[in-house]
């Protein structure tokens, strides 16, 4: 895999782009693992975010009815097409997949710039419904996949990973070494999988929830009664008091989503009137 992938880069006067993260998938096992947990059916539609050089996008679309592969990188977009323009179930779209819409797709797979790892993960959860995807599975940096399956009071525990855990369940499959990408980064990865949740939890307005989590988690070590009434300007003394019956004596690490999301319902007027995303 390695010959060939130097071949096309060297044919296509590629270089591996730093600021991009590019980081090519080299090693058939890895590609295994991958098509593996996509459990690819001849009826999908399979959305690839960063097709790269096509290695994976070749092995999806043997199994699937559609590939959508989107790149950024307009040589890399140059290569695909000149590489797929026999097959007719893959279609390749030069775009910034942050700027446009996820389009309707049965499952989506990607070995994530590790750069954009938030942003990606925010879109295709938030999108998820206008979508409809059923299945994600994706090759992060391995502390960052370790960020979105923690849980409560563990040093992984964050922002990202109440916005992944309130859309999605999320499990942690295989660990891959760094050999098995070139340029091989310098830190490993790991394979996650997240399906939908049937029923996401409810609240009033997702977009403040997901706001009054990103207040809270900038001190996320301290204890969440003090943050919560300093941050979010609480001062009424029998708010404050039911308050403290959902969150006790812990720190804003330790607070369960379902802990946040009634911390949100409580006081959810007030947060309303004080704060706009």
């Amino acid at each position: 895999m390695l010959k060939r992938l130097l071949k096309e880069l060297e044919e296509y006067r590629i270089k591996p782009k730093k600021h991009l993260s590019q980081h090519f998938l080299i090693d058939k096992k890895v590609l295994t693992w991958i098509i593996e947990a996509l459990n690819p059916h001849i009826n999908d539609i399979v959305l690839e975010i960063g097709a790269g050089t096509g290695i994976l996008t070749e092995e999806v679309a043997k199994r699937v009815r559609k590939v959508i592969a989107v790149e950024i990188d307009s040589k890399l977009v140059k290569l695909l097409r000149e590489k797929f323009k026999q097959n007719s179930n893959i279609e390749i779209v030069e775009a910034d997949i942050l700027k446009i819409k996820i389009p309707p797709c049965d499952k989506i797979v990607s070995n994530v710039p590790y750069h954009i790892s938030s942003q990606i993960i925010e879109k295709i959860v938030k999108e998820q419904k206008s979508s409809g995807w059923n299945k994600a599975v994706l090759t992060l940096q391995l502390e960052f996949a370790r960020r979105l399956y923690a849980k409560p009071g563990t040093k992984e525990y964050s922002r990202i990973t109440i916005l992944t855990q309130y859309y999605t369940i999320v499990k942690p499959y295989r660990v891959i070494p760094p050999r098995a990408f070139y340029p091989s980064p310098e830190v490993k990865s790991q394979i996650v999988i997240m399906k939908p949740k049937n029923t996401p939890p409810k609240v009033e307005d997702e977009d403040k929830f997901f706001h009054m989590v990103k207040i809270l988690f900038t001190q996320k070590r301290k204890k969440a009664l003090k943050v919560i009434r300093d941050k979010l300007g609480i001062r009424d003394h029998t708010t404050l008091a039911k308050i403290a019956e959902i969150v006790g004596n812990l720190r804003v690490y330790q607070l369960s989503l379902e802990q946040l999301i009634k911390v949100y319902n409580y006081c959810k007027e007030i947060i309303n009137q004080q704060y706009s995303p």
